[in-house]
């Protein structure tokens, strides 16, 4: 059974119930059409809501620059760092077991040491995972990939486990979290000439079966030394890795259909001479969806490919992310606008597996600079961040397309004319 199917069957069979009740007591045709059309209401589209701040510190600097939402089911997880003087990056987290209605207060759940890079979260029920690059205050040519795991929802949290060798150089972590499987890719770096850009780039995996708590030894999954922006998908057993490979200047891909263990070819996907964002992936069910400068969508587990479409005329460099579940496919991407002011995020979605598109729609409620868009979604429940300056400091902005308070009214109206009617039925 679906996410949220219980609570609908039950909202149903009281409907029912209460209907079965008025035609034994007695009632007239307009009562019960008056009925089906309060009960109607909790069956209206999802909409956006107003957009509300998570963060509470109006001298902090947040910043989110990794994959920074989450979702399953009910429950939304948000993760920032802080770049404030008196945060140097550490990392706070937030979450909301309500579908985003209320939210409990944010916490500091790590101190930095070396400085965070682009921390991110990744959950699958309640198995979380955060993970962020960690650099070495005595050599700046050495950092960790590092773990932080909840197996409780984000209540609890474990201490920080180093992921990677202290002796060498990561960047460009991802992970992929599907029940108990975690997916672990990052870029094991070798200076050739840093202020040259001589850097060789080859990408490792590690692989956990039981949530993050044992690992295996890493392996090297693609050939060319010089890639980079890496990002992971998971569907089922199918496991999807998508980056830029910087040598032949082309989008490239390679899956696993059996978790992980054996991995296929790598496939072209586009030439990258045009574009220079960074690519986001996300799969569902045999749908496998990726967004750059253009996005290209498969319906056969990444065998065969769309050609690449334009979603958006801006530019957004690193800052688009696309997001999808079941038969919706949702993008968002900064807009630098004409002239490279008023930085906005925007958003498009798809409800028919990403074939055709809506129209654009602006998330921001009010002009200004708007920065780092982040996304989840759960069916048609979609859950979105940024960070936004039209203030004199920054803040964490979050907004929902949700029918969530729509029903709740619906039915909060609905039993109310229900017992008045049965009151009146009783006494007439």
């Amino acid at each position: 059974m679906k996410t949220g199917e219980p609570s609908k069957n039950i909202g149903l069979i009281k409907f029912a119930a209460a209907l079965l009740t008025l035609l034994i007591f007695g009632c007239n045709k307009n009562d019960i059409s008056d009925l089906n059309n309060k009960q109607s209401e909790a069956k209206r589209e999802p909409q956006w809501h107003p957009s509300i701040s998570l963060s509470d510190d109006k001298n902090g600097s947040p910043e989110t620059l990794g994959k920074s939402i989450a979702s399953s089911g009910d429950t939304i997880h948000v993760l920032y760092s802080d770049f404030s003087y008196e945060n140097r990056g550490d990392l706070f987290y937030k979450r909301s077991t309500d579908g985003g209605t209320n939210w409990q207060p944010m916490k500091k759940i790590n101190n930095s040491k070396g400085g965070f890079g682009s921390p991110s979260i990744y959950c699958s029920g309640k198995n979380l995972g955060i993970i962020w690059i960690e650099g070495n205050d005595n050599d700046w040519y050495k950092s960790q990939v590092f773990l932080k795991r909840s197996t409780d929802g984000g209540t609890t949290w474990e201490k920080d486990v180093s992921l990677t060798d202290k002796n060498k150089r990561a960047s460009f972590p991802v992970i992929a979290i599907q029940n108990d499987n975690f997916y672990l890719v990052w870029s094991d770096d070798k200076i050739i000439d840093f202020w040259k850009g001589n850097i060789h780039r080859r990408p490792k995996l590690k692989i956990s079966r039981d949530a993050g708590q044992n690992w295996n030894n890493e392996v090297s999954i693609i050939n060319s030394v010089k890639s980079s922006s890496y990002n992971i998908a998971t569907s089922g057993d199918n496991v999807y890795l998508t980056w830029l490979d910087n040598d032949t200047k082309e989008l490239k891909f390679k899956s696993s259909n059996n978790k992980g263990d054996i991995w296929g070819e790598e496939k072209f996907l586009l030439g990258t001479k045009d574009f220079f964002h960074v690519p986001d992936i996300s799969a569902s069910g045999s749908n496998v969806f990726i967004l750059s400068n253009s996005y290209i969508r498969s319906s056969d587990y990444g065998s065969t490919w769309s050609a690449g479409t334009k979603l958006f005329d801006g530019d957004s460099y690193f800052f688009h992310c696309i997001s999808s579940s079941e038969n919706y496919v949702n993008v968002l991407w900064r807009d630098i606008g004409k002239y490279g002011e008023n930085l906005t995020i925007n958003h498009r979605r798809s409800t028919d597996y990403g074939l055709t598109w809506s129209d654009t729609f602006p998330l921001p409620e009010i002009e200004g600079t708007s920065d780092a868009p982040n996304i989840t979604s759960s069916g048609n429940e979609i859950h979105t961040i940024w960070i936004d300056q039209h203030l004199k400091y920054s803040e964490i902005l979050y907004r929902r397309f949700s029918s969530r308070e729509i029903v709740k009214k619906a039915m909060k109206n609905f039993r109310i004319q229900l017992s008045l009617l049965m009151m009146q039925k009783n006494y007439s």
